[in-house]
């Protein structure tokens, strides 16, 4: 009792001095203010905010910690600190805000193949994409920071070295400023649109698999065998499912090519050799004069955006396609053509016809070991690799080669043949 009649009378006294200083026209101390929560962004951690974001860029979208630029998973560059995966993990965790989708859009990066940057064993592990870049980056001297009505919200302004005004928002979250999407993710994308010319497409009769399409079914018979309907229908058929396919991918693509198929008949009174000209000899030696002569003549093939012809003959040969490439011993093929048999199989024809439009499989000879690799990894069911019309799809990349669309993803743009590793 005697205690808490001491803190009363302390009490007291407190009071009463606070107003004998009153009354004395003196100004009380100032009280502390709280803390300010959440913090203020400063200038500096906006920087540190965007030089993060850079290096797990550079990370992820430009390989800088690649050690083997091979189209297989490899361990991390060793002497980076980020090859230890729980470090590079961290660095993330730090830069972005987990909700906003950034962490998972750099897991799944490029979204062809394997990612670029995986783990194993606690070990950060890495793919090359040859076609993988991002080359903008802020001007941190132009680096502010605007507040906004939420107090767990602000804005990073600033501009990119090419002069591009960008507000990147930050969120407080778990303790910290964070980024709710990089610079990349902010940015506006890459246009698709392209217009890379890959070799042998865009050239000769059959540029594209779009618009008007000509189909001429050339039928010629010898000495040797004579075209029975049963014979022709086979043809026929095998014609149509092939170009039938080739429409439906096009359209896959946003194209909604018009084929019209036409048929014409030739006997030959000699035996016919199949070699590289001896069709257009034979020709020659008539009043058709030529492949190109007897098309026009017969077709307008001005009237078409694309022709091509399928020279169908009784011989025990394989599927070949007569590709016109620019060149003085090709220009005889500029009315490009398949060769053909009845056995000949509509997967077969369809392969030749895809030849004539500029695509071919990627070996060591087109497009090099690593962009072999790459194809097969980015896109296993493609027909130039399956070669089978029942199972094989027309990738991106392919139908881009064969003029079914004009968008061509800048990471697949690695397969452009002068594209250096």
């Amino acid at each position: 009792m005697i205690k808490t009649a001491k803190r009363a009378v302390s009490a007291l006294a407190a009071l009463l001095l606070a107003a004998a200083f009153c009354s004395c026209g003196k100004e009380p101390e100032p009280v502390a203010e709280t803390s300010e929560y959440p913090p203020q962004l400063t200038a500096e951690e906006a920087k540190a905010l965007i030089e993060a974001d850079k290096t797990v860029t550079d990370i992820y979208v430009n390989g800088a910690i690649v050690a083997q630029k091979t189209a297989k998973t490899v361990p991390a560059s060793p002497s980076s600190e980020y090859s230890d995966y729980s470090k590079l993990q961290a660095l993330v965790g730090a830069t972005y805000l987990p909700e906003g989708g950034t962490p998972e859009f750099f897991r799944q990066w490029p979204g062809y193949g394997a990612p670029a940057i995986s783990a194993s064993g606690g070990k950060t592990m890495t793919f090359y994409h040859a076609g993988s870049s991002f080359a903008e980056y802020v001007d941190t001297e132009t680096v502010s920071v605007e507040r906004t009505e939420e107090a767990d919200v602000c804005v990073i302004n600033c501009k990119t070295a090419s002069g591009q005004k960008v507000a990147l928002k930050c969120r407080f979250s778990r303790g910290r400023w964070v980024l709710e999407k990089g610079l990349m993710r902010t940015l506006p994308e890459e246009s698709d649109f392209c217009t890379l010319g890959f070799p042998y497409s865009g050239i000769g009769s059959m540029k594209s698999f779009s618009g008007s399409i000509l189909a001429v079914e050339l039928f010629i018979s010898d000495s040797e065998f004579t075209f029975d309907l049963a014979a022709e229908e086979k043809c026929s058929e095998n014609v149509a499912a092939a170009l039938d396919y080739l429409a439906s991918r096009a359209e896959e693509y946003g194209g909604a090519p018009e084929i019209t198929v036409k048929k014409f008949f030739f006997e030959h009174n000699g035996k016919l050799t199949v070699r590289n000209y001896n069709i257009d000899i034979m020709f020659a030696s008539t009043v058709l004069e030529s492949v190109e002569k007897t098309l026009k003549d017969n077709f307008d093939t001005d009237r078409y955006d694309n022709y091509l012809v399928f020279i169908c003959l009784g011989k025990d040969i394989e599927v070949r396609a007569q590709r016109y490439e620019q060149t003085t011993e090709s220009v005889i093929f500029y009315p490009e053509r398949v060769i053909m048999t009845p056995e000949s199989t509509s997967s077969e024809i369809t392969l030749a016809v895809m030849e004539l439009l500029g695509a071919y499989p990627f070996d060591a000879d087109n497009g090099g070991v690593y962009r072999t690799e790459l194809f097969r990894q980015y896109f296993p069911r493609d027909i130039l690799l399956t070669g089978d019309i029942g199972t094989g799809t027309v990738s991106p990349v392919t139908a881009f080669r064969c003029g079914m669309t004009n968008r061509l993803a800048p990471v697949l743009r690695a397969f452009w043949y002068e594209q250096q590793e």
